[in-house]
């Protein structure tokens, strides 16, 4: 029997609220068209009958919704733009994910090196990552003492986009719910990221990151290189594409990439 076949992948993300619901559902089209795997959009019924009082704790339960070997979580403002694999790695425990946007030439700057080995190529080890240059040393002072982290911020993962496995990190997504609710608690601009990133730290758990080019920070309107594949937009930057979305211009997946990325 194929191995990969034998595992079920599914795409994981939660859209509440009249904004999020719509990007979520168009988000779950996108990774289903390029990924060829199912995605399961989270919602207010999910929302009320779990345990956390904020959308962004459902994420630290989403192997409560799926019987998925592996599950490929996503933010609702996340999309999938080109054809993608998400990683399968048995030989190996790791959380694959992207680097935070620690860095200000991916944030405020939007100046990525879209044909350099970072940007192009991974996954790579997170503790071969630790090159301090250009920090946004507010952000990092911010959420180290919110959640107590001593680990490189070059090694901590931005959760808007994660692939975890049921059989490796069950007990992860737990000591991060546990700390999200009780010792870390909800960050009321980065919400559970600070709380997973501090359960990482605590349990050891390696991280695989993933290419740049699977998880871009897009804050200004602009034609992005057809290289992206994974573009994290920030919706209040997006007013025209939110209003594309509402008045149904937009409404697939190859809509979604005619309007963020370049003609090949």
């Amino acid at each position: 029997m194929d191995l990969q076949k034998a595992i079920s992948i599914t795409g994981v993300t939660v859209g509440i609220g009249p904004v999020y619901e719509e990007l979520a559902r168009l988000a779950a089209c996108c990774f289903e068209q390029w990924t060829g795997a199912p995605a399961l959009v989270l919602g207010a019924r999910e929302l009320a009958s779990s345990q956390v009082d904020h959308p962004a704790g459902l994420r630290l339960q989403v192997f409560d919704y799926t019987s998925a070997d592996i599950v490929v979580y996503f933010d609702a403002d996340w999309f999938c733009l080109g054809p993608w694999s998400p990683p399968i790695d048995h030989a190996t425990s790791a959380v694959f994910a992207c680097r935070d946007f620690v860095l200000t030439s991916e944030w405020p700057r939007q100046q990525y090196e879209f044909d350099s080995p970072a940007f192009l190529d991974g996954p790579v080890d997170a503790a071969v990552s630790d090159q301090p240059i250009g920090l946004r040393q507010d952000y990092v002072d911010e959420v180290r003492r919110f959640a107590d982290l001593s680990s490189p911020p070059t090694q901590w993962i931005n959760t808007g986009l994660m692939v975890l496995r049921r059989s490796a990190h069950v007990a992860l997504l737990s000591t991060a719910l546990e700390n999200y609710q009780s010792i870390v608690g909800h960050h009321p601009e980065y919400f559970e990221q600070p709380a997973f990133n501090r359960a990482i730290e605590t349990l050891g758990v390696p991280c695989r990151l993933l290419a740049r080019k699977f998880n871009v920070l897009a804050a200004r309107p602009t034609k992005w290189p057809a290289a992206v594949v994974g573009l994290h937009i920030k919706p209040k930057r997006h007013e025209e594409f939110l209003g594309a979305i509402r008045e149904r211009t937009i409404t697939t997946p190859d809509d979604v990439r005619r309007y963020f990325c370049e003609a090949k």
